[in-house]
C-alpha cells in the first residue's frame, strides 16, 4: 500500500471533521466556560475562542471575535479582538474590510505603544497584501513584524513573520532568502510547540523541498503537516496538506491518487466556505484532468477558479487561471482560444512579478537591515545608560575606562555603517552596470537581425532596379524598352520602399518608440478607400473584391487613421496575395455591443493548425504559397497585431484548412461623435514568468 499514514490520517479526521457542527473537545470546552463566565472575563474567553477556531473553521470564529469587540472593557482588549476578526475575514477573501480594520488597529496601537498588537496587525496585513498579490507591501509588514517580535522576544510572532517572508522570497525564487527565513520560523516554531505552526513550519518545508525538486522529502515534510492536524482538529491545516499532497502524487506520475486527495481537500474547502483556497484547489484538479486527457471536464474546473478568483480580487490566482486555461486549450487543440488566454495573461504576470516588484523587494531588504541594525545600537545604548546609572559612584578611573569602550563600540559601528553603505553603492553601480550591458545586448540584437534583412530581401530589388537601369542605358532609343523597364522599376522601387517601411515599425515597435496619434474617424468609409485602393489589383488576377453595405449610421472609433489604413492594407492585400485567380474576396464592416469589427474573407487555402502558432511572429513563413508569385517580407501581420494593441483593440483570424480564411480586426466604439479628443499614446512590451503551484 503507498499511502498507510494517510489512511490512518483520513480515519482520524473522519472523527474529528466528519460532521459540520462538531468542534475539537477543547474548544468545546472553552465554549461551556464562556456560557458561564462572568461578564468582564467572557471577552478575553471569546477572543482565545476566535483565534482557536481559525484554523478548524474561520468562518464559526467570526461570531465571537464580533461580540467580544462589543463586550470589550477597554481600548486594548478591543483592539486584540479586532486583530483576531482581521486574520478570520481575511480567511474568508473579505480583503477590502480586513485591510480597513488592521490599518486602523496598527494606527491605535501605536498610539497606545502597545507593540504586541502592533505585530498583530503588521501581521494581518503583511497576509492580506500577499493575497492581492502586493508582494513589496507585504515583505514590509512582515518585516515590521520580525523587528517587533525580536523587540519583545515573542517566538510565535517570530515564527509567523518568519515564515510569512519566506512566502514572498519563495514565489520570486531568492531560495538564499527563502532558506534563511524558513530555517528561522522552524526554529521559532519548535520553541513554541504551537500545533498550527509546527503544521504551518512543515508545510513551508515540503513546497521549499519540492521546489528543489526532492520530492521524497516534501512529501514527508507535508505528510508530518498533514498528521499534526489531524490530531490537534484543524481542518484547514488538514485539507492544506491533502492538496500539497496532491500535487507531488501527480508530479510522480500517479494521477489517480492525486485526483482522490485533491478530491478530498476541495470538500472541506467548500465546507470551510474558503474562496482563495477553492480557487487553488479547481486548479490542481484541472490540472490532473489534463493529464488524465479529460479536457471538457478539465477545463470547466479552471473556469470555475477565474470565476472565484474574480470574486474576491485575487490578482495571482486570475493570473494562475488564465495561465492554466492557455495551457488546457492548447491540450486539448484548441489554438485560437489558447492564444486568447494566452493574450491576457501577459500582463497580469507582468504586473506581479515584473523587474520593478524585484528591485522594490531589494531596496525593502537592505532598509529592514539598515533599520534593525540602527534598532540593535539604540538597544546597545539604552544598556549602557543602565550601567552607567547603576555605577554611578564608582571611582572616576572606571567612568575613564567606560568612556573608553563606548568610543570603541561608537567608532565600530561607524566604521560598520560606512562599510555598509560602501558595498551599497557597490551593488547599485553593479546592478545599473547589468542593465546598461543588457540593454546594449538588445539593440545589438535587434541590429544584427535588421542587417541580415537587409542583406537578404534588399539584394533582390536592388539587383532588379540595376539591372533595368543598365538595360536602358544600353537602348536608350528603344521607346517601348523604356516604357517596360520604368514600369518594372517602379515596382520594384514600391517593393522596396514598402520593405523598409516594415523595417522601421518593426524597429520602433521592438524600441517602444511607436506612437499613435489618435483622432475620431469613421472605419466603414477607411475600408471603404482601401478597398477601391486595392480593386486595381484584384481585377490583374480577375478576382471579385466585394463589400458588404455599410451601417446606416457611421462606425466611429478613436485611432490614428494612416496606422489603421496601414492594417487594412495589410489584410486586403493578404486577400489578394493568396486568392486563386477568379474567386471572390469580401469585406464588411458592423458595429456589435460597443465594439466595431473589419472582417476580410478570402478564398485561399486556409490555415493548418501548424500555422497557428507562427502566424503572428516576426519573419515567419506560412504553409500557404501567394497565387500570383507575390513576395513576403513575413513582418506584415506582426506589425498590424502590434498596431491594434496600441489601440486597445486585437486582430484575429478564423480558419480551416480548404476554407480560406477570415482575419478581423476590433476596436472600441466611440461613445459619442465629438467626444473624443486626438491623443499621442506610446505603449512598450514586457515579459513575465510563473508563480507557485503550492497551497500556503
Amino acid at each position: 500500500m503507498r499511502f498507510p499514514l494517510l489512511f490512518a490520517a483520513q480515519a482520524l479526521a473522519a472523527l474529528v471533521f466528519g460532521a459540520e457542527a462538531a468542534v475539537p473537545p477543547d474548544l468545546a470546552e472553552l465554549q461551556r466556560r464562556i456560557a458561564t463566565s462572568a461578564p468582564a472575563e467572557r471577552p478575553a474567553l471569546l477572543i482565545e475562542l476566535a483565534d482557536r477556531f481559525e484554523p478548524v473553521d474561520p468562518l464559526r470564529g467570526i461570531a465571537p471575535a464580533r461580540e467580544a469587540i462589543e463586550r470589550a472593557t477597554s481600548p486594548r482588549e478591543k483592539l486584540a479582538a479586532e486583530a483576531v476578526l482581521a486574520s478570520l475575514l481575511r480567511q474568508q477573501t473579505d480583503y477590502k474590510t480586513s485591510l480597513e480594520l488592521a490599518r486602523a488597529g496598527l494606527e491605535r496601537a501605536t498610539a497606545l505603544h502597545d507593540d504586541r498588537l502592533r505585530a498583530s496587525f503588521c501581521y494581518d496585513l503583511a497576509r492580506t497584501s500577499w493575497n492581492l498579490a502586493e508582494h513589496a507591501e507585504a515583505l514590509k509588514y512582515f518585516h515590521e513584524a520580525i523587528r517587533l517580535g525580536e523587540q519583545l522576544g515573542d517566538a510565535r510572532v517570530l515564527a509567523d513573520a518568519h515564515l510569512g517572508a519566506y512566502i514572498i522570497w519563495g514565489e520570486f525564487e531568492e531560495r538564499e532568502q527563502a532558506l534563511a527565513h524558513l530555517e528561522a520560523g522552524g526554529k521559532f516554531a519548535e520553541q513554541v510547540g504551537d500545533p498550527q505552526r509546527l503544521a504551518d513550519y512543515y508545510r513551508a518545508l515540503g513546497n521549499y523541498r519540492v521546489s528543489v525538486r526532492d520530492l521524497a522529502g516534501g512529501r514527508a515534510a507535508h505528510e508530518r503537516s498533514r498528521d499534526i492536524s489531524a490530531r490537534a482538529g484543524h481542518t484547514l491545516g488538514f485539507a492544506t496538506a491533502l492538496h500539497n499532497l496532491s500535487y507531488i502524487s501527480e508530479r510522480e506520475g500517479q494521477l489517480d491518487a492525486a485526483r482522490t486527495l485533491i478530491l478530498e481537500a476541495l470538500a472541506l474547502y467548500e465546507r470551510l466556505g474558503l474562496k482563495r483556497y477553492l480557487a487553488n484547489a479547481c486548479r490542481q484538479l484541472g490540472g490532473v484532468l489534463v493529464k488524465q486527457r479529460q479536457y471538457p471536464a478539465a477545463l470547466a474546473q479552471f473556469e470555475r477558479s477565474l470565476t472565484l478568483a474574480r470574486g474576491f480580487g485575487g490578482r495571482a490566482a486570475i493570473a494562475n487561471s488564465y495561465r492554466d486555461l492557455a495551457h488546457a486549450h492548447e491540450a486539448a487543440g484548441n489554438l485560437p482560444m489558447a492564444l486568447e488566454y494566452q493574450h491576457k495573461l501577459d500582463p497580469e504576470r507582468e504586473a506581479i512579478f515584473g523587474e520593478k516588484s524585484r528591485q522594490k523587494l531589494a531596496l525593502l531588504q537592505a532598509r529592514f537591515e539598515a533599520e534593525r541594525s540602527q534598532h540593535q545600537l539604540e538597544l546597545l545604548r539604552r544598556d549602557q545608560s543602565l550601567k552607567d546609572a547603576e555605577l554611578r559612584g564608582v571611582r572616576l578611573q572606571r567612568y575613564g575606562l567606560l568612556a573608553v569602550v563606548i568610543l570603541g563600540a561608537i567608532a565600530a559601528a561607524a566604521i560598520v555603517s560606512r562599510q555598509r553603505m560602501k558595498f551599497a553603492g557597490e551593488r547599485r553601480v553593479h546592478e545599473e552596470t547589468r542593465l546598461a550591458r543588457q540593454a546594449a545586448e538588445e539593440a545589438n540584437r535587434l541590429k544584427t537581425r535588421l542587417l541580415s534583412i537587409a542583406s537578404h530581401d534588399l539584394r533582390s530589388p536592388l539587383c532588379a532596379m540595376i539591372a533595368g537601369a543598365r538595360a536602358m542605358e544600353l537602348q536608350p532609343h528603344d521607346a517601348t524598352l523604356a516604357a517596360e523597364l520604368s514600369g518594372g522599376l517602379q515596382r520594384e522601387g514600391e517593393r522596396l520602399l514598402a520593405l523598409v517601411g516594415d523595417l522601421l515599425d518593426l524597429s520602433a515597435l521592438e524600441t517602444g518608440r511607436l506612437s499613435l496619434a489618435r483622432a475620431p474617424c469613421d472605419l466603414a468609409a477607411m475600408v471603404g478607400e482601401r478597398i477601391a485602393a486595392h480593386r486595381a489589383a484584384a481585377a490583374a488576377k480577375r478576382q471579385v473584391l466585394t463589400c458588404a453595405p455599410p451601417p446606416p449610421r457611421p462606425v466611429r472609433v478613436s485611432a490614428d487613421a494612416g496606422r489603421l489604413a496601414q492594417v487594412l492594407d495589410n489584410l486586403i492585400s493578404n486577400a489578394v496575395k493568396f486568392t486563386p485567380p477568379g474567386q471572390p474576396i469580401h469585406v464588411s464592416v458592423e458595429a456589435v455591443d460597443g465594439r466595431a469589427i473589419a472582417r476580410v474573407r478570402d478564398a485561399g487555402p486556409g490555415l493548418p493548425p501548424a500555422d497557428f502558432a507562427r502566424l503572428f511572429q516576426p519573419f515567419q513563413t506560412l504553409s500557404a504559397q501567394p497565387t500570383g508569385g507575390e513576395v513576403s517580407s513575413g513582418l506584415g501581420l506582426f506589425i498590424a497585431r502590434e498596431i491594434m494593441t496600441l489601440h486597445d483593440g486585437r486582430l484575429g483570424v478564423d480558419s480551416a484548412p480548404g476554407e480560406g480564411a477570415t482575419f478581423f480586426i476590433e476596436l472600441p466604439l466611440c461613445p459619442e461623435a465629438g467626444d473624443q479628443k486626438p491623443e499621442a499614446r506610446a505603449q512598450k512590451t514586457g515579459n513575465s514568468d510563473q508563480t507557485s503551484e503550492f497551497a500556503v
